[in-house]
């Protein structure tokens, strides 16, 4: 490893543990303690009132908790996907994971109430889950038929995900009432909020097995990133490779959008920013994501909990709003030093 890269990891370490220490501190109630280091001795000691303890440890730390293995996973996923199609506009969501995903949830907040009254929530995540796989199977499965062409599987993921949209307009469109309306519409906007100690536990054990998948994997995501052609004289087997890690890929993503919603912009901005931060290696690669991810989303959750007085926005809105400028800055840098872009 340089020195450059060992600076590079030593600063995102640095600045994820200052995150994860300050981050509980910050929302609309404001704890007793002005001084922040006093606060976490007040914790330490016991001194925290029962209420300013429930906030920190009951209702803070779990979505800090899930706003770290959410901003790694979803960078993790739009790195191996990158990588794959060898597109770096692609993200997690190009083989209709999020629509497949939206549709699922939408259709178990509108439509199963009235066919099942107990454990709703685990019944939305798990439809979440499954329209997210089941469409990433069906758009592998299509592209197959095109003997895996990438431009072709990306179009399909075009058609599929308009198709699921439309699925999720229509069961919008059929709610009973304005509250499941409002309900579905949320849940497509994100949030970390009621997060519980089991989807944190599936959240991490699927993030831990699949981070350690793609590790093993890097030197074959280094050789995807020279084309099929170049990948296969070298002796790997592209279409398959990219057929499992694609399907890994979304799984990790399903899991996550399970429980969190549709957060956008984390899994195609990361990625261009710790390739620029550590080059093109993916076992550096990786481990800049994982860490740039957290960052990232752990900060975007402090502005949804204090940007807006008494209120909160949605993560996935405060995602778009920073994460579209950056990414169209991201673009224009690479523009211009293509020379595509005089000023």
């Amino acid at each position: 490893m340089s020195k450059k890269n060992y600076r590079v990891f030593s600063i995102l370490c640095l600045l994820l543990v200052v995150s994860l220490l300050i981050s509980p501190l910050l929302g609309q109630i404001k704890l007793s303690e002005i001084n922040w280091l006093d606060t976490w001795h007040a914790l330490n000691e016991g001194t925290f009132s029962t209420t300013e303890l429930a906030i920190i440890l009951k209702l803070r730390l779990p979505r800090i908790m899930a706003a770290a293995m959410t901003g790694s996973g979803l960078a993790l996923a739009g790195l191996v996907m990158q990588a794959c199609i060898q597109n770096p506009l692609a993200d997690p969501y190009i083989l209709g994971v999020s629509s497949g995903a939206t549709a699922g949830a939408t259709f178990a907040i509108v439509i199963l109430p009235t066919l099942i009254t107990s454990h709703l929530s685990v019944m939305i995540a798990f439809s979440a889950f499954l329209g997210g796989i089941l469409t990433t199977c069906l758009i592998l499965r299509l592209s197959h038929w095109f003997k895996n062409q990438l431009i072709i599987l990306i179009l399909i993921g075009v058609v599929i995900n308009s198709v699921c949209q439309a699925l999720t307009s229509l069961f919008i469109y059929k709610a009973p009432n304005s509250e499941y309306v409002k309900s579905a519409t949320y849940w497509t906007m994100g949030s970390l909020v009621g997060i519980g100690n089991q989807g944190l536990g599936l959240m991490a054990g699927t993030l831990l097995i699949l981070t350690i998948y793609f590790f093993k994997q890097s030197h074959v995501l280094d050789l995807l990133l020279l084309g099929n052609e170049q990948a296969e004289s070298l002796g790997i087997e592209s279409q398959i490779y990219q057929r499992k890690l694609m399907l890994a890929s979304a799984v990790l993503t399903s899991v996550l959008v399970s429980q969190t919603g549709v957060i956008g912009f984390i899994g195609l901005i990361v990625p261009h920013l710790a390739r620029k931060l550590v080059g093109n290696k993916h076992q550096l690669v990786i481990i800049t994501s994982l860490l740039l991810g957290s960052i990232l989303l752990i900060w975007a959750d402090c502005l949804a909990r204090i940007v807006v007085k008494n209120s909160e926005l949605p993560i996935g809105v405060v995602t778009s709003l920073i994460g579209a400028p950056l990414f169209f800055m991201i673009i224009l840098d690479k523009y211009k030093n293509q020379g595509g872009v005089s000023c």
